[in-house]
């Protein structure tokens, strides 16, 4: 059973003018002025329609904080003998605007009871503010447009809602009954980042509230639930045949890419047909989503394209699709933008160069920096899976192409390791000893912006403040350039320019270290396994005496403390590590 809890409730301090917070609570419509103080007995017959405000706006005095325990608390009660009263009686709307709407509406000081309240349901102050504010104030601005049985269908429907919230106020929560508009500002209230930190009865309620919400056709409660279904949470199962249920009646409903995709990902593995992929819906599905440039649906096409999955294999059709994708993409990683699919067309930009190794090699980098920098700060569902595979890539290649620890290159290759920099830049030249220059580039001004640097000779893939270089020439250097930056907009070759103007030009060759090296602290890793023959995880280690075959608590996401199998122990570099350091937990204990 859900605890209500009592909260702070807002006091209708009512000025001429719009409600807003002010020091003591209140709400006000409309051009803020000095409100009015009335005796409680008179605040009450009002809005029990025993007397009219004309009878009474003679009598009022200034308001001020020496009358804050004398205001009137309007009820339940009160606010239903109003409304069934207003109802019945024969009076003008503009009658009954004059003599009560307004008045209570802007002018007449008092409180709101306070009731108990559930975050995300409401309370008599959102009933109060609903009826009054939402739908009266509303329905009065134009009254003179409008006829008495317009009023008299609006009062029925309030009638009904105060009915309804007075009736639940005495039940417990679970046996309440809301209209689905108040579900689904629930629903909406609890998102994830909230219902991580809700207590179960919460949850329960939100599971209850969703699924009766699905039965009605709500789009919001569908999405939840579609998304929830589609590999599943805490709340919900995985079941795929719901996801794919839920996200067609989306569909139905609104033709969004979004919906489209995600059901062409189910056709796409067969997730409802025993594994079994279903090529041709899946075409179909990733073809909306592409035409309403959902970047997955188009790599997705790609794949489909290149492997010949439900349409006629075209490599050529694949690599121009991934490329165009990888050149839109790349601005957007350069920029810092990290919450983006650059990690995964970078990485398919690496398999369709499979023959050009070195080329792929330079991808791979770029998509292992990128996945690890999405993973840092966003929270994407596969992208564990996602890393794994180019994780696997990547030593594979490695192995073949064994790049060291430090390059030897001609300067020509400059180009090459300013790739990615965005312009304008700067260089300083330093002399060293034996005839060697430090040469230092970084963005201009100094400290812009990082600038991204792959370099496949050396292993490395990363964002730098500057770039060091050791430089050897074979044509001595302009004298006047030495410890002097050299600023430039662009480079041919060996040749720096700005805008039009050779400014500086290197002949020699130089070495660059991989930033990497100094970074050789070796983890203590557990590997474990939730179930038999599941899913592989790696965690820190740093109890003694713990091997392979051990049972362990680790900290699960959405179970809490879990039992856990061992299955290896290893000692692994920051750079052999699948995902970034901070998404790795510790083993708690043993079991």
């Amino acid at each position: 059973m859900v605890s209500p809890q009592k909260k702070n409730i807002f006091i209708y301090t009512i000025f001429s003018g719009i409600c807003q917070d002010i020091p003591t609570n209140s709400g006000t419509k409309g051009e803020i002025s000095m409100p009015e103080f009335y005796p409680a007995e008179q605040v009450k017959k009002l809005f029990r329609l025993e007397i009219e405000y004309s009878a009474i706006e003679s009598t009022a005095i200034p308001y001020d904080e020496s009358l804050k325990d004398q205001r009137y608390t309007v009820t339940p009660e009160d606010l239903l003998i109003f409304l069934e009263k207003l109802y019945h009686c024969e009076y003008s709307l503009e009658k009954i605007f004059n003599e009560w709407i307004d008045p209570l509406l802007n002018i007449i000081e008092f409180d709101i009871e306070q009731t108990t309240y559930i975050e995300g349901l409401p309370n008599f102050n959102d009933v109060y503010g609903h009826i009054m504010f939402w739908n009266f104030d509303d329905f009065f601005e134009y009254f003179e447009e409008k006829d008495k049985d317009e009023f008299s269908s609006l009062l029925e429907e309030n009638i009904k809602y105060l009915k309804t919230f007075t009736k639940n106020e005495k039940l417990p929560v679970e046996q309440r009954k809301y209209d689905p508009w108040e579900k689904e500002k629930f629903i909406r209230y609890w998102n994830d980042n909230r219902l991580k930190f809700a207590d179960n009865e919460v949850k329960e309620l939100y599971r209850r509230f969703v699924n009766e919400l699905c039965e009605e056709g709500n789009t919001t409660a569908l999405k939840i639930k579609a998304y929830a279904c589609y590999g599943g949470n805490e709340l919900f199962p995985c079941d795929w045949d719901i996801s794919c249920s839920c996200l067609t009646k989306l569909l139905e409903k609104d033709v969004d890419p979004y919906y489209a995709t995600s059901l062409g990902y189910i056709y796409y593995y067969g997730r409802c047909n025993n594994g079994i992929p279903e090529y041709e819906k899946a075409f179909y599905y990733f073809s909306i989503g592409s035409a309403g440039e959902i970047t997955e649906a188009k790599y997705k096409i790609a794949d489909m394209f290149m492997n010949g999955y439900g349409v006629p294999e075209s490599k050529e059709i694949a690599y121009h699709i991934v490329s165009k994708l990888y050149n839109q993409l790349l601005r957007q990683f350069q920029n810092g933008n990290f919450n983006c699919n650059f990690a995964d067309v970078a990485f398919r930009m690496g398999k369709y160069n499979d023959v050009r190794r070195k080329e792929a090699y330079k991808y791979y980098l770029l998509a292992e920096y990128a996945i690890h920098m999405r993973m840092l700060y966003y929270d994407w569902y596969g992208d564990e899976s996602v890393a794994s595979r180019i994780h696997e890539a990547l030593e594979k290649i490695q192995k073949e192409l064994k790049p060291k620890n430090h390059a030897y290159l001609h300067f020509s290759d400059l180009e090459k390791i300013l790739e990615y920099a965005q312009y304008p830049l700067m260089v300083e030249i330093k002399p060293l000893e034996n005839g060697k220059y430090s040469l230092i580039f970084s963005t201009y001004p100094k400290g812009r912006n990082n600038m991204l640097v792959v370099l496949p000779e050396i292993g490395f893939c990363g964002t730098m403040g500057e770039i060091v270089l050791k430089f050897k020439p074979t044509v001595p250097l302009n004298e006047k350039n030495i410890d002097e930056p050299i600023i430039f907009t662009f480079q041919n070759g060996n040749v720096l320019f700005f805008r039009d103007e050779e400014v500086a030009s290197f002949h020699g060759e130089f070495t660059m270290v991989n930033p990497k090296v100094t970074c050789s602290k070796k983890y203590h890793m557990a590997t474990v396994v939730f179930q038999t023959g599941g899913k592989q995880y790696d965690y820190f280690c740093d109890i003694a005496g713990i091997s392979a075959g051990d049972k362990v608590i680790v900290n699960s996401p959405y179970h809490g403390e879990t039992e856990v199998t061992v299955i290896k122990i290893s000692e692994k570099s920051e750079t052999e590590l699948i995902l970034p350091l901070e998404k790795y937990k510790s083993i708690l204990r043993k079991a």
